[in-house]
């Protein structure tokens, strides 16, 4: 297999029990071998969770900025009556409540949780403080005074509800990066007046990269190139321009170019005439097309 080969994406499924880091090694490791270059993901997903993880391949890693900033579906499970300090199921109890949930009340809030509201990120999160990682502070016992951030929850619903032999609630979220959906648990049980954490958590998509067609790292183990799809596959939601070869030169060696219509969205995809290739993601300058991201040489389209 040529490494020109190994450059676009794996909708990989993360298990429970491994770190996003932890996945990336792992399959850098084995396409090491066949010549790949790069391995990267879009974004982390919590040890204890499992679900969608899309991994950038070669020239895919020059990407992943467009695909952070898809909506992600998630389905989780907030229980009531304890709190831990990962706000999850693997954390420490540091306290307990015998607050009676009820299912109207539960119901009523959840609408407070819906369109852009501030949130703050756990103290054991990746979000860097002073260059160091909260996580790696709160596990020194150090106190972590993180901001708050604007997020945006799209939707919000409940699927399930139920009181013995715990308070439970499982819910289905489609949100913006950025969200912590350990503090939406934690948020949502404050506002009842009731300890929370998150006990089950499933990615369910990111973009257009869905679960029920996520592999298995087996599954990936035995045939690695199939499933790899192509460098544009999580742009459609960014509009399209095609330009000559000629352009296309120049737009490789890093020029600006004239004459191509300005869109509203700040980035656009860039192809070539008669060729679906991606070569690149332009941004508009005033009334220039200039790369952001060039994914091909010049020397593809010059004479």
């Amino acid at each position: 297999m040529q490494t020109r080969q190994l450059n676009g994406w794996l909708n990989v499924l993360k298990p429970p029990g491994m770190t996003s880091h932890d996945v990336v090694v792992w399959l850098r490791r084995q396409l090491t071998r066949l010549g790949a270059t790069k391995v990267g993901h879009t974004g982390t997903l919590d040890p204890g969770a499992a679900g969608v993880m899309p991994l950038c391949v070669g020239k895919a890693a020059r990407l992943a900025q467009f695909v952070s900033d898809c909506h992600k579906t998630y389905v989780f499970e907030i229980t009531f009556g304890i709190a831990t300090d990962t706000l999850d199921a693997d954390g420490k109890v540091i306290a307990c409540t015998d607050t009676k949930i009820e299912l109207a009340a539960l119901k009523e809030i959840l609408p407070e949780f819906v369109g852009e509201i501030e949130q703050t990120p756990p103290s054991f999160s990746a979000v860097h403080i002073n260059g160091v990682k909260a996580y790696k502070l709160a596990q020194q016992g150090q106190e972590v005074e993180i901001p708050a951030r604007k997020i945006t929850i799209y939707e919000l619903g409940l699927l399930k509800y139920k009181t013995q032999p715990v308070q439970k609630a499982l819910l289905r979220t489609v949100c913006s990066k950025g969200t912590y959906i350990r503090t939406l648990c934690a948020d949502i049980g404050a506002r009842l007046g009731s300890a929370a954490h998150v006990s089950f958590l499933i990615r369910e998509a990111v973009g257009p990269f869905r679960l029920e067609e996520a592999l298995t790292l087996q599954e990936l183990q035995e045939d690695f190139a199939a499933p790899l799809l192509p460098l544009d596959y999580p742009l459609a939601h960014l509009p399209a321009v095609r330009i000559t070869p000629e352009q296309a030169a120049k737009f490789c060696s890093g020029s600006a170019l004239e004459g191509i219509p300005r869109s509203q969205q700040e980035s656009i995809r860039v192809y070539v005439d008669e060729k679906n290739e991606l070569i690149g993601i332009g941004r508009f300058d005033n009334a220039l097309l200039a790369p952001a991201v060039v994914l091909s040489s010049a020397q593809e389209f010059s004479c």
